[in-house]
């Protein structure tokens, strides 16, 4: 057989004759494009054409027609999508991100940085590349936070991270520990506690707002200006749906107010209050109880023993842990009053008083006053 690539000439024999024509690709007319998942999602195969491929690194690949020196010469990304010779993309952190398409030779990091660009539907690749999966945020799904100084008590520390961008749903508590690093106090100062703009209280369950500025409080450490931790006046009681509360009175910004079970397991902690009253809610009806005030530099938290936090914190020279006071909470039968009446208030006339003056030379004595009975109307 002889002949070139357009024409063949041969002798064709007498008996049945198989042709076979091979394919042989012209590596140098082909070029490989690797596919990363970038930094919020992962890659399939899944839907691809059989020609998308995992090398040897794991790597999802496809190998598609080089540009060449013609303005329509080698594929298209518009060609390759069309081709299915794309892997699947999909947003692990959904909804906070979305895809927004692929990094043209990325350093690495997953973020359009300077220099670097999206692939366009017109790109054509005349080496091998790399292409890393980007994605968004969806602004729907964040926010922005502020933290500062309460007043002139609490200290910014310089260089100190004092904005957050942050996922809409996240609490106070992801930012807490950053946060407290941010400030210290003035000289004989302990923290308080952290507020938000309305003034209540930021614990580490609060849901973070966006454009709100939480603020920490730096207090007079008692220990200096105030005096040891002492008993407290604590009582139990229900609210209006039968869950139970306990009050502490005269509470002190500085202090903090610890609640145990009777074997001494903690359970809630409160900071003292500038308005004098802490509350512990959601407590369990017929509950015993015990309340402990101690010292703001006292470290305590849930599920501690109240017998080790106290060897923990010496009392000398001043207690850092008062005395247990016992509370109780009553069950919602002990506390309901009835109050029957066949006649409501407005039958009654008011009471009346006649004062009668000293006469001239009366010794003095304390003022008698006749009332007249209340007596219902007629």
């Amino acid at each position: 057989m002889s002949g070139n690539a357009q024409s063949y000439t041969a002798t064709m024999p007498g008996g049945e004759l198989d042709l076979n024509l091979d394919y042989h690709r012209d590596s140098s007319q082909w070029v490989k494009v690797s596919y990363l998942p970038g930094a919020h999602g992962s890659l399939t195969a899944t839907g691809a054409a059989a020609d998308v491929k995992t090398d040897a690194a794991g790597q999802l690949y496809a190998e598609v027609l080089r540009a060449g020196s013609a303005a329509t010469e080698g594929y298209t990304f518009a060609d390759i999508k069309a081709k299915r010779l794309v892997p699947a993309v999909t947003v692990s952190e959904s909804p906070y991100y979305d895809f927004a398409g692929w990094i043209v030779n990325d350093n690495g990091n997953g973020t359009l940085d300077a220099g670097e660009t999206l692939a366009a539907d017109t790109d054509r690749f005349t080496a091998d590349t790399v292409l890393t999966a980007y994605y968004r945020e969806n602004p729907a799904y964040w926010i922005d936070v502020t933290i500062a100084p309460y007043d002139s008590n609490t200290l910014p520390v310089p260089g100190m991270r004092l904005q957050y961008h942050v996922k809409k749903d996240s609490l106070f508590g992801s930012i807490r520990a950053s946060a407290d690093a941010a400030f210290t106090g003035i000289a004989n100062y302990v923290r308080e506690d952290w507020y938000t703009g309305n003034g209540s209280k930021a614990d580490t369950s609060t849901v973070l707002q966006n454009g709100e500025t939480y603020r920490l409080r730096y207090v007079k450490n008692p220990i200096v200006f105030g005096l040891p931790a002492q008993d407290v006046d604590a009582v139990g009681g229900l609210l209006s749906d039968n869950t139970g509360r306990v009050t502490v009175f005269d509470t002190k910004p500085g202090y903090q107010y610890i609640l145990t079970d009777p074997s001494g397991a903690v359970l809630d902690i409160v900071p003292g209050s500038i308005a004098g009253r802490s509350y512990f809610d959601n407590r369990t009806p017929g509950e015993q109880l015990v309340v402990y005030e101690a010292t703001g530099d006292v470290t305590v938290q849930p599920g501690d023993a109240i017998a080790t936090v106290i060897a923990a914190h010496p009392a000398s020279p001043h207690a850092k842990v008062g005395p247990g006071h016992p509370v109780s909470i009553p069950l919602p039968n002990q506390i309901r009053i009835r109050m029957r009446s066949k006649c409501r208030s407005s039958c009654f006339r008011p009471m009346r008083a006649r004062f009668r003056p000293l006469r001239r030379g009366q010794s003095t004595g304390p003022l008698t006053a006749t009332r007249t009975r209340a007596r219902p109307w007629n």
